[in-house]
């Protein structure tokens, strides 16, 4: 196996020669080994295929490995070869020398190495496919020490392991500010605070992505989003994690989606996972809020729009729609659906979305799987280490990682959520740099007076730069209205409800994926039904 002729149509134009020198050598030897000890096919028949070799006799190699060992054969001999393999693999076998040419390959291996022979058939094809899309191993890069020298050449004697680590660990040092990978040492033990400390609180702040506003409608208009949230939040920070949990109808998908707008319209990049929605049913919802937040079209609700049920007004404004998402903010976010949720295939997606496109953010939806009341040790467990996981994700490449909870319905009429209605999963709240729970609203909290009554205010900025709580009457109109209740049970970058026990109160108009804040509450420390005083 030494001649260009023996890849299969098309490689050798694919690949620039460099590439391919030492393939055929790299190809014989693992198939040297399979011929040896076929029962080493067990420990790659799920990643190794035909299709994973590039050359004629490297494919008709392995197939007849294959396919003597699925018929459950544990040695390969001229017998067996001839016995078994179809008539037209026996000819293209003796094409190539017969049994000859197997037993002069078998023979020149030693199955001791054979670790380090699969290795680096597993290095070619990851080198292979680092070209294919797109990376330069030819073109020469600096080291950090300075010496400059071409991929290729380094990857000489690095691991499979080793080749992806360094891609990783080149493109992850790499942040929109040079800061994720920078270190600076700030102190020898003195002067650690002067002049300069006052000034730089002036000039950074600890501000994230604020959430106030989701970019301009068609108009050229602000479009207020979540002020009151996001000044209690400071945004959403990257290198953190945030979690919404809530129960099943209650918008948090919607809300998610809103959310998502909102970066993407400052210029963000992201993927939204989700194994909660349908494709159609995640597109209705996208569409919705580019129609009624972006080009102010309220004409069409989404039943009308999942139905079809649609005049040629409608379908125009639709059409539009897609236009404007496609040539703006659309470019920048991908979405993935899945039926299941694999928090292995997850987590492998935003590490690829993060190494390649350059993304600043991922969402969730729905975080693991529905949390089931009583769920076993073993599953909460798995759920943790799993939340973990996706906090490691954004610290390592600096991202807003998002994600959302469905809660358990033994909480459901708890007016006041905390880290209690996640179950076994409490231990979630460590992990996040925000906790979020949305809930409905119920109708005894908006009858002013009463025991449930949450008691409606907003904070009015003072001359002096200070803010004063006001209590804000909800009109015979608005108390008519939809509402959700957003608490912050962790915030590690200011209040949170259990401090002050503070809540925000969002219209919530689900037929047209529409939220407006309101004001903010103070729920009761009651469940609906109970009689006890406390708050």
């Amino acid at each position: 196996m030494c001649q260009m002729e023996q890849f299969v149509t098309g490689v050798i134009d694919q690949y620039p020669q460099e590439l391919l020198e030492n393939r055929l050598t790299i190809e014989g030897n693992l198939i040297a080994c399979l011929y040896a000890d076929i029962t080493l096919y067990d420990d790659i028949k799920s990643t190794v295929s035909s299709e994973t070799f590039l050359s004629r006799h490297g494919r008709l190699l392995f197939g007849v490995v294959k396919y003597l060992r699925e018929k459950h054969f544990n040695v390969i001999d001229e017998v067996t070869v001839l016995s078994n393999c179809p008539e037209e693999v026996l000819d293209r076998l003796q094409s190539i020398g017969g049994w000859k040419t197997i037993q002069k390959l078998a023979s020149t291996v030693d199955l001791k190495n054979w670790d380090a022979i699969l290795d680096e058939f597993n290095k070619s094809n990851i080198i292979l496919k680092l070209h294919k899309n797109g990376f330069n191993l030819l073109e020469e890069v600096t080291l950090d020490n300075g010496k400059k020298i071409k991929p290729l050449k380094l990857f000489e004697k690095f691991s499979a392991n080793n080749v992806t680590e360094w891609y990783e660990e080149r493109i992850a040092n790499i942040s929109i500010n040079n800061s994720a990978s920078s270190m600076k040492i700030i102190s020898d033990g003195a002067a650690l605070f002067g002049d300069e400390f006052l000034e730089s609180l002036k000039e950074d702040g600890d501000d994230g992505v604020s959430l106030s506003e989701a970019g301009l409608n068609f108009e050229e208009k602000e479009i207020p989003m979540f002020p009151f949230l996001s000044r209690q939040t400071s945004g959403l920070h990257r290198g953190t994690t945030s979690a919404l949990a809530s129960h099943s109808g209650c918008g948090k998908t919607n809300l998610m989606m809103n959310i998502v707008f909102t970066l993407l319209q400052k210029g963000l990049r992201g993927v939204f996972i989700s194994n909660e929605m349908s494709e159609r049913e995640l597109k209705i919802i996208m569409m919705m809020i580019i129609l009624v937040q972006y080009r102010n079209y309220w004409k069409i609700t989404k039943k009308k729009l999942r139905n079809n049920d649609l005049t040629e007004e409608d379908k125009d404004e639709v059409r539009a729609a897609s236009k404007w998402w496609d040539n703006g903010p659309g470019k920048n976010l991908k979405i993935v659906t899945m039926s299941d949720a694999d928090s292995s295939l997850t987590h492998d997606i935003i590490k690829k979305e993060a190494l390649r496109n350059g993304i600043d953010f991922y969402v969730v939806d729905t975080f693991k799987m529905t949390l089931e009341e009583g769920g076993n040790s073993a599953f909460w467990i798995d759920l943790i280490k799993d939340s973990r996981d996706m906090d490691s994700l954004a610290k390592k490449y600096n991202l807003i990682g998002l994600y959302t909870i469905q809660l358990v319905a033994n909480s459901i009429g708890n007016l006041f959520l905390n880290a209690s209605a996640l179950s076994g999963s409490k231990a979630i709240k460590e992990v996040v740099s925000l906790l979020f729970f949305l809930r409905k609203c119920e109708a005894e909290e908006l009858e002013a007076g009463g025991p449930y009554d949450f008691r409606p205010f907003r904070s009015k900025q003072q001359p002096d730069g200070s803010w004063k709580d006001e209590p804000y009457a909800l009109s015979e109109k608005e108390r008519g209205e939809v509402y959700r209740v957003l608490s912050v049970d962790k915030n590690r970058y200011g209040a949170d409800a259990g401090d002050n026990g503070v809540a925000f109160l969002y219209k919530y108009r689900g037929d047209f994926c529409k939220w407006g804040e309101t004001c903010k509450v103070r729920p009761v420390h009651k469940r609906i039904g109970q009689d006890t005083n406390a708050r």
